[in-house]
Parts: structure tokens; sequence; C-alpha cells
């Protein structure tokens, strides 16, 4: 009887951890919706913001390409974005990723292979801040996976799973701040969809007031308060307009409060 090789065996002595995972990866599994896109899609939103706050996204990039060991976050979503991202980064060898999504959709192989070049999918509920019967909430088992480590990078193009955030200010508080201390304060980034800015508002929290703060703070931030993406709602078919916020962590400083008025 033939003996099946496995990811760990010497079956594949020369190939990298991406080619082992492909693998084991179908390539023609097709993808659902958009909830499942590479990086470069999330792209085509990250480039609306100005040239500028939108270069400074690539030299991230290329100086995370550098890093032997570069530690990624991305919320609301899948493992795609992060499997295209460890590509583009060059496949280092000590990549760590984690996506944080509702369920998990993976095939037993696809989690194999994500296994292999550095990338967890957690199964959580963001918009949950409670402990139930004392167990960890989505937010605390993130801080687990990261350990005594920092991110380099944390995004999150969430669409319309920015639908299911909860609206009250506490939350945004809560949320900004645990991304924030997540960061590593030697240039960390935070790149993250956000309802535009009139909802926001609408919602209790300024970001013409957060970023006077941030600025005395002497915090790097740009928000992006409204532009058209190409997400749409069912019933009219009408695109939905969201935010981008972009801050950037060179020193391990308190957050102003985003709801202080």
């Amino acid at each position: 009887m033939k003996q099946e090789a496995s990811y760990f065996s010497p079956a594949y002595p020369s190939f990298s951890r991406n080619q082992q995972r492909q693998q084991l990866v179908s390539p023609d599994r097709v993808s659902w919706g958009i909830a499942h896109k590479p990086f470069d899609d999330y792209l085509n939103d990250f480039s609306k913001l100005p040239w500028e706050k939108a270069s400074n996204v690539e030299h991230h990039l290329q100086r995370l390409s550098t890093f032997v060991d570069p530690v990624v976050i991305d919320l609301l979503t899948y493992p795609e974005a992060l499997r295209e991202l460890y590509q583009r980064l060059g496949e280092p060898e000590q990549f760590r990723g984690l996506s944080v999504g509702s369920n998990d959709p993976r095939s037993f192989k696809e989690r194999i292979g994500d296994d292999l070049i550095g990338i967890t999918h957690l199964a959580g509920d963001l918009a949950s801040v409670r402990r139930i019967s004392g167990k960890p909430n989505s937010w605390d088992q993130i801080r687990l996976w990261l350990g005594d480590r920092t991110a380099d990078f944390i995004l999150s193009r969430g669409f319309a799973g920015l639908d299911y955030i909860p609206d009250r200010p506490y939350y945004y508080h809560f949320a900004v701040r645990q991304l924030w201390s997540m960061l590593n304060p030697d240039g960390g980034m935070l790149l993250v969809q956000t309802p535009p800015v009139e909802t926001l508002l609408q919602r209790g929290i300024s970001m013409i007031n957060w970023k006077l703060q941030l600025k005395d703070a002497g915090i790097s931030m740009y928000f992006l308060g409204s532009y058209q993406s190409r997400d749409y709602r069912f019933s009219s078919r009408e695109p939905v307009r969201y935010g981008i916020l972009q801050l950037i962590k060179s020193a391990d400083i308190p957050l102003p409060d985003v709801t202080q008025q």
C-alpha cells in the first residue's frame, strides 16, 4: 500500500512552505463572494487614500519584506488575503498571520496548508467584549495568540462585516484601544475600513476632535472620511460608502479616547 505523504514527511524536501501548501490545496477551489478575496483586492480600497498615505502602505510592506518574522492580523475575514500577503513579503521563514472571522469554512487540507506557512484562523465574535462564564472572548484569544509579541501590521477590509459591529461609543473606545495596544511600537501600522464619517458622528465619534488629540499626542494618523466602495446593498443595489483609518505607532504611548468630545 502506497504511503501518503504528509506535510512533515520528506516528500517535500526542497519545497518552500508555500509550495508545500499548494500541494495540499486545490487550485481550482471556487472562492465565495467578497469575503474570500486576496490581498491585492484590499489594495483596490486602500488605494483610495491620498497618494502620500497610500505610499505609506507600500513602504510598510517593503519594510515588512525585510523581516524574518513579521506578525500580521487581519480582522473580519478569512485567510485568503494573508496567504497572498505571505507571498508578497517573500515567504518569510517565521511568518505569523492571524485572520479572524465569524466561522471557519476551510477544508482540512487548507487548514494544514495554512499551518505550514504560519497562518492561524480564529472563528470568533469581535462584537462581543464580555467573558461569558469566565471564558476568554475573541479579543482575549487574539492576545493569547500574540503571546509576548506585538503586531507589525493590523488590517481589516470588512465591508458588510462592519454591519455587525456594535454602534455604541464604548465599543469604539474598547476596540481601538485593544488594537493600539497590540501594535508594535516600532512602526506598527493599523489600516482598517470604518463606517463613513457621518455614521461615526451619529454614533458619538468625532474623528475631527480625535485627530487633534492624536496630533497633540504625537501619533501619526490619517482618516479618509468617506469613499464609494464596490460593496453594495442587496435591497437597493446601491454602493456602500466607508471610511479608512491609518495609524502608525512609533512609540509606546497611550492612545487618546476616541469618544472624547
